[in-house]
């Protein structure tokens, strides 16, 4: 879920009522809740010694600030 390619995907299906429209209340929530959840695997990742994740990690978190 934490990766930039299905960033916009899983946003918008998350967020999006039936009719289309977005709860912008929960849109909002989502959004701290990914930021946080992408620092936190960050720092177990970079413990772990795992830089690609690290790096996904980094990419997802850009695409996050980007679009907030």
């Amino acid at each position: 879920m934490l990766c930039a390619k299905t960033f916009r995907t899983v946003v918008n299906e998350l967020t999006a009522k039936e009719d289309n429209s977005l709860i912008a209340g929960l849109k909002l929530s989502l959004g701290y809740l990914l930021k946080k959840a992408a620092r936190f695997t960050k720092c177990e990742l970079i413990i772990d010694n795992d830089d690609k994740e690290v790096k996904e990690r980094d990419k997802f978190l850009s695409v996050l600030d980007g679009s907030w």
